[in-house]
C-alpha cells in the first residue's frame, strides 16, 4: 500500500477517473437519444444545467476515491485526489 500511498498516483487518478466516467455519461446519452457523439457533445456544453449534470456525474468517482483513500488513511494520496478536483472545480466555474 505504501507505492500506492503518494501525491502523483493521486493526482493522476483524479485527472483521468473524471474523464473516463464523462465519456461514459456521454456514451450512455448517445445511445438513449440515438444521437451522434459530436452532437450530444455540443447538446450538453449548450445547456448550462446539462454541463452541470456532466460535471456532477464526472467528478462523483474523486470524490468516492477520495473518500476511500481518507478511510485508509493514504494521506498523500488524498491529497493528490483534492489537488485534481480543485482543478475541475476552477474549470468548471470558468466553463460556467
Amino acid at each position: 500500500m505504501s507505492k500506492l500511498n503518494r501525491v502523483y498516483w493521486g493526482f493522476l487518478f483524479g485527472i483521468v477517473f473524471p474523464v473516463l466516467f464523462g465519456c461514459m455519461f456521454l456514451y450512455v446519452l448517445k445511445e438513449r437519444n440515438y444521437m451522434d457523439f459530436a452532437s450530444v457533445f455540443r447538446q450538453v456544453m449548450g445547456s448550462g444545467q446539462m454541463l452541470f449534470k456532466w460535471f456532477i456525474v464526472s467528478i462523483t468517482p474523486n470524490l468516492f476515491s477520495l473518500f476511500v483513500a481518507y478511510k485508509k488513511e493514504l494521506w498523500r494520496l488524498c491529497s493528490g485526489f483534492i489537488s485534481a478536483t480543485l482543478i475541475y472545480f476552477m474549470v468548471a466555474i470558468i466553463l460556467m
